[in-house]
């Protein structure tokens, strides 16, 4: 795992051995998830655990164990709503890094075969925005190659950069979630949208995949695909905005 030091003229990586998964996902998910599992947590601190119960709901996320499991049938996947069972499922192929507001299993009590068939993951339903993402779908990039072309056609390095089968997603983590409310026909989504068009646009001539959802499914970040992390370099939301118009 790489992290840059800021360097315009030239890039200069140091190796970084320590880098947790909790730390990732403190900088992406911020508080929209739960700490501990509601039911069976690991945490002997059963005090904590009653105290998150008995705060106001919060979201949840889809991982899916296996890509396997995108089928035109449906999805079948985890309902994850805490940060502990996330890590419990580190190893699932995808997940959503963006929060949904509700969710469910269908046929939940007669479907036989696991993982069940999920539902909730539409655009409409989300709660907040924490990351844009761009799906550069070729390796012929080198990571060099798409650290300079940040710094020189947009407005800074990603804050991580995760390395997949056939190439990398490159995550821009907002400063502080992006709400979405049903107010206005969805006004505060209608933005949102614009601005990942016009990022995935930006990323064109390498070779971004520009008709990808663009609040949809991404590869799981692990401690072995996470090829770039920068925890300080977040994106506020009023910049993204200015950027885009």
């Amino acid at each position: 795992m790489v992290v840059q030091k800021k360097c315009r003229s030239s890039f200069i990586y140091s190796r970084v051995s320590n880098l947790s998964l909790p730390q990732v996902y403190d900088v992406l998910f911020k508080d929209s998830l739960n700490i501990y599992r509601p039911k069976n947590s690991r945490i002997i601190d059963i005090e904590a655990v009653k105290s998150e119960q008995s705060a106001p709901k919060k979201g949840a996320i889809f991982v899916v164990q296996n890509k396997q499991h995108f089928r035109p049938s449906g999805t079948r996947g985890i309902i994850v709503t805490s940060l502990e069972a996330l890590e419990d499922n580190k190893y699932s192929t995808h997940f959503t890094p963006n929060v949904y507001r509700t969710y469910s299993y269908i046929n939940k009590n007669g479907l036989k075969h696991k993982p069940r068939l999920i539902k909730g993951f539409q655009d409409q339903n989300l709660r907040q925005i924490n990351t844009f993402v761009v799906d550069i779908d070729t390796k012929k990039h080198s990571l060099e190659t798409i650290l300079l072309y940040c710094q020189e056609n947009f407005i800074k390095e990603p804050t991580m950069i995760v390395s997949t089968d056939r190439g990398y997603h490159l995550y821009f983590i907002l400063e502080k979630a992006w709400f979405i409310s049903n107010e206005n026909e969805y006004l505060t989504l209608k933005m949102a949208k614009v601005i990942a068009k016009n990022i995935k646009s930006c990323f064109k001539d390498l070779d971004a995949d520009r008709f990808c959802n663009d609040f949809g499914f991404f590869r799981n970040p692990t401690e072995d695909n996470i090829v770039y992390f920068d925890y300080e370099n977040t994106f506020s939301m009023d910049t993204l905005i200015n950027w885009s118009m």
